[in-house]
């Protein structure tokens, strides 16, 4: 995240991948499942977190 912005902005996934998203901005945000069905939770500023996806496919997300 940079600039408030996911890069890149859409993504498409194979089963059991691993996605990681980096906060590189001074505030904490979060990477959400535009269906709700999956969340990071906080990502601090500097910090990272990934899920793993259990189905293929093209996931939509948006950033608080």
């Amino acid at each position: 995240m940079a600039d408030s912005k996911f890069s890149p902005e859409t993504i498409n996934v194979p089963v059991g991948t691993t996605v990681t998203w980096y906060n590189i901005e001074d505030k904490t945000h979060t990477a959400t499942g535009s269906d709700d069905s999956w969340n990071t939770g906080d990502i601090l500023m500097g910090g990272s977190k990934s899920i793993t996806f259990s189905k293929a496919g093209t996931y939509k997300y948006s950033q608080l």
